[in-house]
């Protein structure tokens, strides 16, 4: 499981809406001086971005939270993701250059033709994927660290 702490922006229904309270991994890291990617961090700026995730937890908005998110799961994701669009460009554009209609387009054509809508094809896919069994891929809000809510007192009747 990967974990993080966040803070609870806002709640609707069984979702949160959470922003990561640590910083990015590049300010910790020894050879950040010679980095490209922390070069490029600098350039665009240190943005914070939220992400809605499963509120289990039940945190309500202003809490700091422990959430987390399993690592097959998340691999799984980005096969899905990256590695699917990417062989149904290639299956595409192969497919539509063998194929070579008689369409009088060059072959190249065909296969660039091929590789747009194999890619395209992929992309729908996934969305697809996603938008009816994408609750599996989300991060889940585990716990609540803290809360910033007023405590709740019970009093109870003295015996």
């Amino acid at each position: 499981m990967i974990e993080e702490q966040g803070r609870v922006l806002s709640t609707e229904g069984g979702w949160a809406l959470v922003e990561p309270l640590t910083g990015g991994a590049c300010g910790s890291c020894s050879a950040r001086s010679g980095c490209g990617t922390s070069a490029l961090g600098r350039f665009l700026g240190s943005r914070r971005h939220a992400f809605r995730a499963l509120n289990r937890a039940r945190a309500r908005p202003g809490d700091r939270v422990r959430i987390g998110i399993d690592e097959g799961r998340l691999a799984g994701a980005s096969l899905m993701v990256y590695l699917w669009p990417l062989l149904a460009m290639i299956g595409g554009a192969i497919m539509f250059q063998r194929l070579a209609w008689p369409s009088g387009l060059p072959a190249d054509l065909q296969a660039l033709v091929g590789g747009v809508l194999g890619l395209s094809g992929a992309f729908w896919l996934v969305r697809r994927l996603a938008m009816h069994g994408g609750h599996r891929f989300h991060p889940v809000v585990l716990e609540v660290l803290d809360s910033e809510q007023a405590p709740v007192t019970l009093h109870l009747p003295h015996a």
